[in-house]
């Protein structure tokens, strides 16, 4: 099932360069699509229903946007598991398993720090 995703018009005319454009130059639209922060999360996942093969470089750039933009985490996370639920050990799957650690990370930090103070 396709999900329906209302996106702003400089956002669907990044996917639609990204939808049209051969895997060694994808990179370069990451940083112009990820700067709409979680509001290309839902569509960047749905445009892996249509085009299968953006998969791993779709999931790498929410493990990216989740990593770097909080309040884009949680949005990034679930479509990351939507990815995973696809393809066995795929790099959605790894992606969440990184993040999983980045946060075990984080909260035996903040317990540190709790300590020591």
């Amino acid at each position: 099932m396709t999900r329906r995703v209302a996106v702003d018009a400089d956002l669907q005319s990044q996917l639609d360069k990204l939808a049209g454009c051969p895997p060694p130059k994808r990179i370069g639209l990451r940083e112009d699509i990820l700067a709409f922060g979680v509001a290309s999360v839902e569509p960047l996942a749905a445009l892996v229903v249509t085009m299968p093969d953006l998969a791993s470089s779709v999931s790498a750039w929410l493990e990216l946007l989740a990593t770097r933009d909080p309040e884009a985490r949680p949005a990034a996370r679930t479509a990351l598991r939507r990815l995973a639920a696809h393809n066995e050990g795929s790099i959605a799957q790894q992606a969440l398993e990184r993040l999983k650690e980045a946060d075990k990370a984080m909260v035996a930090a903040r317990s540190r720090t709790t300590t020591a103070s």
